[in-house]
């Protein structure tokens, strides 16, 4: 059996043989995957020299302003922090507004300076997403709700191709027997099944309508196609013409369709599916608004 002895410089045990000790080295920390952690540190960034410059107190809104301005403008003079910042805080005005909105912005700004600690800053769950390029912080005056949503569905689409929906529409494109081919998709309100869809009909030639009901206040984004949910949902004499009607606008539809391509050669004649969908997506996107269908939409549906 070995024996134990200090090690010399060290403090301490050390084994020179196969002891029976069940003693364990601490684990290793894991590496952090914060993309802040990736980043150079800000407080190495903002030196005394950059401090310099920034104002004596940070009392008021116009001086929070111009230090959140000037540490996004100091920080992105490195390409990893460039890469990633919502730049647009390098503007004076940008940061006034987002303020003037967040009170809870402009105080941790003010905290911040006041210990000369810039971590806490790009650290805050609250101000993370805000910060950094892929979040969105909306400043514009509000004159409706659906503004903002409709501002989001045209921002670029931040998670990958949909590849399960695409697989079972392509799925459903091959000589197979299927009883349906339909799918639901069944989230929370809010969780993106419409901006799923919105997205895959740039990749996928898409007819969309959207028979949403209508509400008594309020109103919901996206618009719905509302002669087309009271053709298919209002006025049956019976229960035979509440079968045969939604099917004869399936082939009108399909007709009508066709028709509408055939008026647009410089669509299909690229070869490419992919092309097609978008610039179909584009036709019947045109002129929509947070209220309304675009114009050819409508007059699409009214054939």
């Amino acid at each position: 059996m070995g024996h134990k002895h200090k090690a010399q410089g060290e403090a301490g045990d050390a084994d020179d043989g196969p002891g029976t000790s069940n003693k364990q080295s601490p684990p290793k920390r894991a590496r952090s995957t914060s993309p802040y952690s990736e980043r150079p540190d800000v407080n190495d960034m903002i030196t005394e020299d950059v401090e310099g410059f920034l104002p004596k107190t940070c009392s008021d809104d116009a001086e929070k302003a111009f230090i959140l301005s000037y540490i996004v403008q100091t920080l992105s003079t490195n390409s990893q922090w460039r890469d990633d910042l919502n730049l647009e805080f390098k503007e004076m005005s940008y940061c006034e507004n987002a303020i003037s909105k967040e009170a809870k912005l402009g105080n941790i700004v003010s905290d911040c300076f006041k210990t000369s600690d810039w971590k806490p800053l790009f650290k805050d769950p609250s101000w993370f997403n805000i910060l950094f390029m892929g979040g969105h912080l909306y400043l514009h005056d509000r004159t409706s709700d659906l503004q903002y949503f409709k501002a989001a569905f045209e921002k670029q689409y931040r998670a990958q191709e949909p590849k399960i929906l695409l697989q079972t529409i392509d799925l459903y494109g091959m000589h197979q027997a299927f009883y349906n081919r339909s799918f639901p998709i069944v989230q929370s309100s809010g969780m993106g099944k419409s901006h799923l869809m919105d997205h895959s009909a740039t990749l996928r030639l898409t007819i969309p309508f959207n028979i949403h009901q209508e509400v008594k206040s309020g109103k919901h984004y996206p618009p719905s196609d509302g002669k087309v949910r009271d053709f298919l949902t209002k006025g049956f004499n019976n229960e035979m013409e509440a079968v045969k009607r939604p099917l004869a606008f399936l082939q009108a539809l399909f007709t009508e369709t066709l028709a509408e391509l055939q008026d647009h050669p410089e669509m299909y004649k690229k070869g490419k599916s992919k092309d097609l969908a978008l610039d179909w997506y584009k036709l019947i996107h045109q002129g929509s608004t947070a209220d309304h269908v675009g114009v050819e939409r409508s007059k699409f549906y009214e054939r």
